[in-house]
């Protein structure tokens, strides 16, 4: 899994002094448990290899790295592993358990419906993207996971057309004051929401990500915001 982060500035920070500011900020992380990872950086592109516990943990590393400036590409080469095999029954059980109670609305909206080499389906129906997402990090926190495949439907309890799906996320965003609505466009196309501007920084894009994604009917979010300013 890659990230690609489109503030870098012209002036790039030499490979052996990324790789320390990398370093540095995942150390930093509580999420992220460095003595397992190697990291290699050349001209804006930093390469992370070794061993996560976790694919949130994989993700959360990515993740770091990708917000640094200076950093234009990561290669996410992290392997997923545990300190002892787990087995698909095991970790179906493990996934399952984690579920549990989620959402609190009515747990039995998501569930794990199989583990297989490694890698969980998750499957059910929820109201909101936002909800789905958070089964997807649930079960990504799992030990052995490797990867997750979201088969989650988003079903409103009420249809809604596009243009009263794009008018709702329109309204949703506007209420934010990181967000100014005459800078911004919305489009949904069958429960597709595309979001286009620009934004002051990146806490503003991502929360639009997030707000979007609590509407309800909405499927996917495709965010092509363009920042004035690095965060």
């Amino acid at each position: 899994m890659s990230a690609t982060n489109p503030h870098v500035p012209e002036n790039e920070a030499p490979g052996h002094k990324m790789t320390g500011i990398v370093r540095s900020a995942l150390g930093e992380s509580p999420d992220v448990n460095i003595s397992n990872l190697v990291i290699q950086s050349s001209s804006g592109i930093v390469r992370l290899i070794g061993i996560t516990d976790t694919l949130r943990e994989k993700y959360a590393a990515g993740r770091i790295a990708a917000g640094l400036v200076g950093v234009g590409h990561v290669q996410n080469d992290l392997t997923v592993s545990s300190d002892r095999p787990i087995s698909d029954l095991d970790m179906f059980r493990m996934v399952e358990q984690a579920l549990g109670n989620y959402p609190e609305s009515d747990p039995k909206q998501v569930g794990v419906r199989l583990v297989e080499n490694g890698v969980a389906y998750l499957s059910g129906k929820t109201p909101t993207l936002e909800i789905a997402r958070g089964a997807v990090d649930i079960a990504a926190g799992v030990k052995g996971v490797k990867r997750i495949v979201n088969e989650i439907d988003i079903a409103p309890g009420t249809p809604f057309d596009d243009i009263r799906l794009g008018n709702r996320v329109m309204d949703m965003l506007s209420d934010d004051p990181r967000i100014d609505p005459f800078d911004i466009q919305v489009r949904a196309e069958n429960g597709d929401v595309y979001i286009d501007g620009e934004v002051e920084d990146r806490e503003a894009r991502e929360a639009a990500t997030e707000l979007a994604a609590s509407v309800p009917g909405v499927k996917t979010v495709v965010n092509a915001l363009r920042t004035r300013r690095a965060a």
